[in-house]
Parts: C-alpha cells; sequence; structure tokens
C-alpha cells in the first residue's frame, strides 16, 4: 500500500537483535514507528488498550509482525508496576502514547482530560524504564513544548524562528483553551527531570503537526481535522492559519534514529520540513492542484473570530491567525541530515489514504475509483 523505510543501515543491524517498545502503537505516529521497526527486522512489543480488538488488525496484517510484533494491554494511567512488565527485558522504549484530541473535549475537564494521562502516563513508563534498566527512551513531546507562551515579542514569528532550546511558558498559557500545549510542556519537563539521575538515556522528538499516509483512519490526529475541513468542505472559505509541519514517515524514521544514535541521547530533536509556516489556504491550493474538490477562496480574518466563538479548533489557532511561524530544526536536521519528505507530498498522501480508508472527499473530475499514486 505504501512504501517501506530504508533498508537495513548499520545502526539497525546493531538494534535488530534488541527489542524495541512502542507505546500507543495503534497511533498515527505510533502505527507508523511499529512499520517502520518491522521494516527495518527489528522486534516490536506494542502497547495497545485490548489486543484482541478488530482496530488492532492493521498491525497484524504489516509485513514481519507474525513473527516480530507482540501487542500487550496497557493503559497510560496504569501504574510503575504494570508498565515495569511492559518494558521488562527490552532495552529501547519509543513512548507515543498521548491524548492528541482538539476537538470533542468535555468542557470543565479540560485538565483531567490531557494532563492526568499525558504527565502520569509519562512519568509511570519512565520509572518503570529506569526500574527496569532499560537502556534509552525516546519520548514524542511536540512543537507545542517550545512555542508558546512568549508574549509579544514572541521568536517564533521571526526567521530563523525558535529551536530546539527554547521552552513553552507554561504560566503565559491561555488556559483552559491550551491545556494541550500545558500537558506536552509538563510532561517532556517531568521526563527530563525523572532520568537526571538515572542510567536511562533520553531523547525527545518534537514533532510539528503531522501529515501523511494513515495506515488506519481509527485513530486521532490534528491533521486528520484540518483536512477533514478541506475535504468535506466544512467551512465555505479556508482560514488563513499557519502549520509547521512533517510526515509521519519521517517523524517515525526520527524516533528510530533518536533510539539508535549515540549522539541523539540527551537531545530534543524538532521534526519538521518547513521551517516557515505553510497556511491552511495554501494547503488547499495544493490540494486542489493535484485534482481534490476543495475550498480555495481565503475566509476573512473577521468571519474567523466570529466562528472561533463557538468552535474550540478555530479557537486554539486564532492567537496565530495571518502570521507566518518560524522553525529552526538544528538538531532534528542532524539526525535526518535534512532530508525531510516535501510538504506538498505529504498532504496529498494523507487526503489519498483518507479518501480511500475512509470515503472522506472526491476528486473535481474523476470517478469515484481514480487515485492518484501514492508514495
Amino acid at each position: 500500500m505504501f512504501n517501506s523505510v530504508a533498508p537495513l543501515d548499520s545502526p539497525c543491524q546493531a538494534a535488530a537483535t534488541e527489542l524495541f517498545v512502542v507505546t500507543g502503537a495503534t497511533g498515527f505516529v505510533g502505527s507508523w514507528c511499529v512499520k517502520t521497526l518491522l521494516d527495518k527486522g527489528c522486534r516490536v512489543r506494542g502497547t495497545v488498550r485490548d489486543p484482541s480488538a478488530e482496530r488492532c488488525n492493521f498491525l497484524r496484517a504489516l509485513p514481519g509482525a507474525s513473527s516480530r510484533l507482540e501487542l500487550v494491554k496497557a493503559d497510560l494511567l496504569d501504574p510503575v508496576d504494570a508498565w515495569r512488565h511492559v518494558v521488562h527485558g527490552c532495552s529501547l522504549v519509543l513512548h507515543t502514547a498521548s491524548p492528541f484530541v482538539v476537538e470533542d473535549v468535555p468542557e470543565g475537564e479540560e485538565e483531567a482530560f490531557f494532563l492526568e494521562p499525558a504527565v502520569k502516563g509519562t512519568e509511570a513508563v519512565i520509572k518503570a524504564c529506569i526500574a527496569e534498566k532499560v537502556k534509552r527512551v525516546v519520548l514524542t513531546s511536540s512543537t507545542v513544548a517550545i512555542q508558546f507562551g512568549h508574549g509579544d515579542n514572541d521568536p517564533q514569528f521571526t526567521p530563523p524562528g525558535v529551536d530546539e532550546s527554547t521552552w513553552t511558558n507554561v504560566d503565559e498559557l491561555e488556559l483552559p483553551v491550551q491545556m494541550y500545549m500545558k500537558s506536552k510542556t509538563v510532561a517532556e519537563m517531568t521526563a527530563w527531570e525523572l532520568v537526571k539521575n538515572s542510567d536511562v538515556e533520553l531523547a525527545v522528538v518534537n514533532p510539528g503537526l503531522v501529515f501523511g499516509p494513515f495506515l488506519s483512519l481509527d485513530t486521532s490526529s490534528g491533521s486528520v481535522v484540518a483536512l477533514r475541513a478541506l475535504l468535506k468542505k466544512e467551512y465555505p472559505a479556508v482560514p488563513e492559519l499557519p502549520f509547521n509541519a512533517v510526515d509521519v514517515r519521517d517523524v517515525a524514521n526520527l524516533h528510530y534514529l533518536a533510539a539508535v544514535r549515540p549522539d541523539a541521547a540527551g537531545k530534543r530533536h524538532l521534526a519538521i520540513s518547513n521551517p516557515e509556516s505553510i497556511s491552511l489556504v495554501e494547503i488547499a491550493k495544493i490540494l486542489d492542484e493535484a485534482g481534490f474538490d476543495v475550498p480555495t477562496s481565503t475566509l476573512p480574518d473577521m468571519v474567523v473570530r466570529l466562528l472561533a466563538i463557538f468552535d474550540v479548533k478555530l479557537k486554539i489557532l486564532l492567537p496565530d491567525l495571518g502570521k507566518k511561524k518560524y522553525l529552526n530544526p538544528i538538531n532534528g536536521n542532524r539526525l535526518m541530515d535534512g532530508n525531510w519528505i516535501d510538504i506538498r507530498t505529504s498532504m496529498i498522501d494523507q487526503a489519498n489514504s483518507m479518501m480511500e480508508l475512509g470515503g472522506i472527499g472526491r476528486l473535481k473530475q474523476a470517478s469515484p475509483s481514480k487515485r492518484f499514486a501514492c508514495c
């Protein structure tokens, strides 16, 4: 269905005999981490809420899964002892599990919805890894742990923008609207604090908004919300909202490199394919030129502000309306050698997979069976 990642390289040959744990294995990033590791010949133990559920079948169907993938039950709110059983006997843990939802969040329960599982889950996983003498943990954080809470002189609005040395200022976040930003920041800070006096190495991956093809649509991603709004024409026109994005296949590969490269330990790694943000209007034009039936006219800022009163998705992004945002992935570029999948490819491949797997969207002048070639 989709191209495999690169063949075995020397770091992988050394790591192929070791056991990787991937938490949140059915998630968008988690599932691609599983696929990437399997493609590289590695053994994988993936955590899911219910290994017998049908939503896990796509993982079992991946090449190499029958002999090298084990699915085990785990939840972010499980105690440390339960997580010790999960990570026992493994050398490398990719902790991708964390809630990422931008709609249908229970009003008044934002802190429990985001902060509790993100922070407590990270704490339990890291403590279990310390107790079980895991060699290295790669934590999936986010650019939102870097970009926010910097006031009027926010450096992300001026090139070259913020890099991995910058932290979100949680004291200046607008809560509860920006509770997700707080949850990712506090969770990452917790991880760094816990490993300080331990033998566990920590590397962190901070992706922007993750686009690219889905292995299964039975998962959540902010990019689904963004592209769905275009493909289903949820708005009559498109708001001028900026995104620093990255392809999910690059995110998965960066997790792998952060796990096996000696020079990745102790560092944060921004995962960004477009250091200068691309607007939702520009994304719509990419899809339009590729043949998808999407709106392309710009929604006036005044209308966006009115809609944001009732639409939490827009309200979260309102401070960035009409602006350019800049990120400088110094460490990320070093690990990836500056080789990122082009943002246009990411958008088109994701739209294709959403149409193929979920019937979301349509082409302008083509029969329903026609599809664009993917990756």
